[in-house]
């Protein structure tokens, strides 16, 4: 049934008890940080490190000759290996869902334009798994996401179990419960 402050035929806006979507998925997206505990951060940092490995092969290929490929080529690895250190940068000081996630999403793509660059070519160029470093900044890269989106994974999860456990202990849900003393009573007929 529809209330005064919602239009007939449309759902409310929440869709049940808690935050409604848009909050949810920002408590998403900001899952993390320090309260995410050693594992959770150590993956951070992990895969941060895998992604200024990927960083720098890709600027040691643009010094060795990258740079002048003519076309996007060139710049593109340059680009790479620049925003490559930027986003290690900010997953080191945030440890953050959202920053992960794009880091994730960066070095996904870098994988992806290689693999086109490779079975078709990219901006008039043609890679190979042969050049020097190809395979091993592939596997840098497939690395580095999966260890960030597993730290994403990590983040979100121990945020929940945080969540709830607060949530628990403000309701008094599943302290103890102490019974009053029990007094005999007893009835006499007369």
């Amino acid at each position: 049934m529809a209330t005064a402050t919602e239009p007939a035929g449309r759902a409310p806006a929440d869709d049940g008890p808690g935050p409604g979507l848009g909050r949810r998925v920002l408590a998403i997206l900001g899952a993390g940080g320090r309260r995410a505990g050693p594992v959770v951060n150590g993956l951070f940092v992990l895969g941060a490190a895998l992604v200024v490995w990927s960083g720098v092969i890709h600027l040691r290929l643009w010094a060795s000759g990258y740079r002048d490929i003519p076309g996007a080529t060139g710049p593109l690895f340059l680009m790479q290996g620049i925003v490559a250190i930027v986003l290690a940068a900010l997953v080191i000081a945030f440890r953050r869902v959202w920053v992960g996630l794009a880091a994730a999403g960066f070095v996904l793509s870098t994988v992806a334009g290689f693999l086109i660059s490779v079975n078709y070519g990219l901006f008039g160029f043609q890679d190979s798994f042969t050049v020097s470093d190809g395979e091993l900044a592939f596997s840098v890269e497939l690395a580095a996401a999966a260890v960030l989106l597993a730290a994403c994974g990590g983040a979100v999860w121990r945020d929940r179990a945080q969540a709830k456990n607060a949530k628990r202990s403000s309701t008094g849900a599943g302290a103890p419960v102490e019974s009053a003393p029990v007094t005999k009573v007893s009835v006499e007929n007369p």
